[in-house]
């Protein structure tokens, strides 16, 4: 059995792209798992079930098969899919989450840029959620292996925590950025968000991704940094973030964050059911 499906990427953080119809009877946590490894399978950061009824809706999944509420650059790459695939035919389109219906503006006639309306940012401790009860989690102490963070948490479309650190690097997000990921003050795991100060208008972001790793890009991630930053009195609010794929812009307005980024078709295939490492995949079996 052969599974169609298409790749994308927005700012070098990539997703495998499949119908919903085309996929009764699987396990799609397992079938995540396969599609994303990046040895044995075709390799992205997370999976986009396609849900046309009876609304528009982006089922995604980490490579780790976790579900999760939301992706930034996924939901640019899904909106870039409908568009190609003539699911919409409008300037915007309305998408349901698990974090709730965000609204996507196309912003040029390819759909290889676009805005989405992010929601708000959610701070009270059972929503991001936290181990601990507090109203807001924003520039605490946190201590690990000797070394003291200043932490702030949120929900940002899914979880997230947000540190800052001066001449940021990839070793040190990848030293760190797994036990904060896990730590108990995150009974669900956590986003962790390291940022680097530029300019009143400008970041430098490296994300550890729950369920993914190191990712060369996070759009809700870097909506949470920016959210936080703004609250701080760091940034203002409009902000150019640098991430490793690229740059996307970020706008703090009173009821809404907004996000803008380009998307990219990477490639359509057809992928075999039947012989997948880890075996089986129906979902009776």
């Amino acid at each position: 059995m052969n599974l169609k499906f298409e790749k994308y990427e927005g700012l070098g953080n990539d997703f495998i792209i499949i119908e919903e119809t085309h996929i009764e009877n699987i396990n799609r946590s397992q079938l995540a798992r396969e599609m994303c490894h990046r040895k044995f399978g075709i390799g992205a950061d997370g999976m986009i079930i396609c849900k046309l009824k009876p609304e528009i809706e982006m089922v995604f999944y980490n490579a780790d098969g976790s579900r999760a509420p939301m992706c930034g650059n996924g939901i640019r790459c899904f909106g870039h899919y409908l568009k190609e695939k003539g699911h919409v035919k409008e300037n915007q389109v309305k998408i349901q989450t698990l974090a709730g219906q965000l609204n996507l503006e196309y912003k040029n006639e390819f759909a290889s840029e676009s805005r989405v309306a992010m929601g708000q940012g959610r701070f009270n401790s059972k929503e991001i959620p936290l181990s601990i009860e507090t109203e807001k989690f924003v520039n605490e102490k946190l201590e690990i292996e000797g070394q003291e963070f200043e932490i702030s948490a949120l929900y940002m479309g899914t979880t997230h925590s947000v540190i800052w650190k001066d001449n940021l690097d990839e070793e040190f997000v990848r030293r760190y950025g797994p036990k904060i990921e896990t730590h108990k003050l995150f009974p669900q795991k956590t986003n962790v968000n390291f940022v680097e100060y530029i300019s009143s208008d400008e970041i430098k972001v490296i994300t550890w991704e729950r369920g993914a790793g190191l990712t060369l890009a996070c759009g809700t991630g870097s909506c949470a940094a920016v959210l936080i930053g703004n609250m701080l009195g760091r940034l203002n609010s409009e902000v150019k973030v640098h991430v490793l794929g690229g740059e996307m812009f970020i706008e703090i307005l009173p009821t809404q964050v907004y996000m803008t980024g380009p998307s990219r078709k990477i490639c359509s295939g057809e992928y075999n059911l039947n012989q997948i490492h880890g075996g089986n995949i129906n979902e009776n079996l």
